[in-house]
């Protein structure tokens, strides 16, 4: 089976995981960091008047690609009262991404953000 959401079967794939996620289950995302990270911003011009980066590079395009792939996988996610996590959006271009700004706005979601910084114990303990 492909894993590649980038592949049309890996994404089907990968929306056949989400549809079997129990209620109250939890889906992980974590999308290549240098299409949207602050360091390699002089590379994918990504920033929050031009969300989408330039284009013209493949792995800029294939970034914003999974984005949104995730995006879709995490409304569908939502639509069966699952919980989902994405690694640091906040810490980099990707919270400027239209399609997660859209997934942030949705009123029945309260997001809960917690700064990539806090002793991972500290979440296990709680």
């Amino acid at each position: 089976m492909v894993h590649d959401m980038l592949d049309p079967l890996g994404m089907l794939y990968s929306l056949k995981q989400a549809l079997r996620c129990k209620v109250r289950g939890l889906g992980l995302f974590a999308v290549p960091c240098n299409s949207f990270n602050w360091m390699s911003s002089s590379q994918h011009c990504g920033n929050f008047t031009h969300p989408w980066g330039n284009c013209e590079h493949v792995w800029v395009r294939d970034g914003n690609a999974l984005a949104s792939r995730s995006c879709l996988i995490i409304l569908v996610l939502i639509a069966r009262s699952c919980f989902w996590m994405t690694e640091n959006p906040d810490r980099s271009h990707l919270a400027n991404m239209p399609p997660l700004m859209h997934v942030m706005t949705i009123a029945e979601m309260l997001p809960l953000r917690i700064p990539w910084w806090w002793p991972q114990i500290s979440l296990l303990a709680s």
